[in-house]
């Protein structure tokens, strides 16, 4: 036999064995092929997006849609490449393509959240991350993202109640922990706000610059709580930046330029202390009077509930009860105020009338009229004197530094500190039987205080003057 021909026969025949099977599987083999090139396509895509170069990832991803329109990563990963171009109609259309295959997706609804909210649709965009929140309960995108468009809308108990959520899917969340600490600089006051953005930078200690989220502060009493926080941190620069920034949002915030103006007087500015506690006076009424109540936000009511009651104030007289809530002031609705607004509606001239409309569990709401005669506002002027005595003296002005010195004890006659600063000053300028007089009273309150580092000081200034 004649091997080598029969060699050539045999592979012969299965050449024309493949080359029929690939007829027949023709459709199955560009297929194959195609779903190679679609995957290519997809993964550099993919990459495009990784280096940020978003245009070409639309392009890459546009030809995986070319090659096989149901292929639905596609569409979702163009969708975002499209977003992060700014592109936010394309990206919408792609994310609903997506959804036709997906409809249980969270994360899909969640693109389109975000989406919706550029173009600021709002409605929709909470639609889709409620929507995301059925699929995906515990997704914290979703909440966050609701959270800041109720934050924007104003809606801020509704706010308050998603980055709350987010706390509770991660307790270690910047985001949720800035946006409540926004929330609470609004409803409930400095000291609250605080207490909260102390919390909130335990969380965020590993970052350098935390306050990056999507919204700034916009509200004075957050500016006013980070200026406090750097300043407990011993970063006296960045608490005025931030008392600054309060200021700039509030122009007649007399306790901002308390705070500066003390920060000040630490670093021995002793001018611009000076222009801030002027400015902090002007902005002080000596004539605001109030009704006797001690308030605090509650939450579920969403009002202001009296904690307190001064003895024999027209409050306490008239018959308002611990645990009464206060929903109009006025006849004007507290609705979507924070604290400090309402209590400076409730404050005004002395012996001036303020009606409130009272909440009383069991009882049908009910309108009292009240007479402001609590004097308010002793303390700030005691500050806003106490501070500029300092910076006179600083500027070698003796006469208005004692002046300032005899108001703060006019003002409230248990400052200690009045006395002792008067005491200062009295010494220097030589004048020894008054100063031994500020001193001993000084001393008297101290003791009452039971302060014994203080009273101990007091006690060696005067064994120095009484030898």
């Amino acid at each position: 036999m004649n091997w080598r021909r029969h060699r050539k026969k045999v592979a012969s025949f299965i050449i024309v064995i493949i080359f029929v099977a690939a007829a027949g599987n023709a459709q199955r083999i560009q297929g194959f092929i195609d779903w190679v090139r679609v995957g290519s396509s997809f993964n550099r895509g993919v990459s495009a997006i990784l280096i940020n170069d978003n245009q070409l990832a639309v392009q890459h991803f546009s030809t995986a849609i070319e090659l096989d329109s149901s292929f639905t990563p596609a569409y979702k990963n163009r969708g975002v490449a499209y977003f992060k171009l700014g592109d936010y109609s394309k990206s919408i259309a792609d994310f609903q393509t997506s959804l036709t295959q997906q409809k249980a997706n969270a994360d899909i609804h969640i693109n389109l959240g975000q989406a919706h909210f550029k173009l600021q649709e709002y409605a929709t965009s909470i639609t889709h991350y409620s929507k995301a929140l059925t699929h995906n309960e515990q997704s914290i995108d979703a909440y966050l993202g609701r959270g800041w468009i109720h934050y924007k809308q104003k809606a801020y108990s509704k706010a308050l109640e998603d980055f709350e959520q987010a706390i509770q899917v991660d307790q270690k969340s910047p985001e949720a922990y800035w946006g409540r600490f926004l929330i609470y600089a609004r409803l409930k006051g400095f000291e609250k706000a605080v207490e909260d953005y102390a919390q909130y930078r335990q969380v965020v200690s590993w970052l350098d610059d935390p306050e990056i989220f999507p919204f700034e502060p916009d509200h004075e009493n957050a500016y006013m709580a980070m200026g406090a926080f750097r300043y407990e941190q011993d970063d006296r620069s960045g608490a005025i930046k931030f008392i600054s920034q309060a200021i700039e949002l509030n122009p007649k915030n007399s306790i901002a330029y308390l705070l500066r103006g003390g920060i000040y007087l630490e670093k021995e500015k002793y001018r611009l202390a000076l222009d801030d506690k002027e400015q902090a006076l002007g902005y002080i009424s000596s004539k605001e009077a109030g009704i006797g109540v001690n308030l605090s936000f509650d939450e579920a009511k969403q009002a202001p509930k009296v904690l307190g009651l001064i003895e024999n104030s027209p409050a306490a007289l008239q018959g308002i009860q611990i645990g009464d809530y206060i929903l109009a002031v006025d006849s004007q609705s507290i609705k979507n105020m924070n604290l400090d607004s309402i209590i400076q509606r409730i404050a005004g001239e002395m012996n001036s009338t303020v009606e409130l409309r009272i909440g009383r569990e069991g009882q049908e709401a009910f309108n009292i009229q009240l007479t402001r005669e609590v004097k308010l506002n002793d303390t700030l002027l005691a500050a806003a004197f106490s501070g500029r005595a300092i910076a006179h003296y600083g500027l070698e002005n003796s006469q208005q530094a004692l002046a300032d010195c005899q108001r703060v004890q006019k003002l409230i006659a248990y400052n200690a500190v009045a006395y002792e600063r008067c005491g200062n000053i009295q010494q220097l300028m030589g004048n020894r039987d008054s100063a031994i007089a500020d001193y001993q009273k000084a001393l008297q309150l101290y003791t009452q205080q039971e302060s014994d580092i203080d009273t101990d000081r007091i006690k060696g200034i005067l064994e120095e003057l009484q030898p």
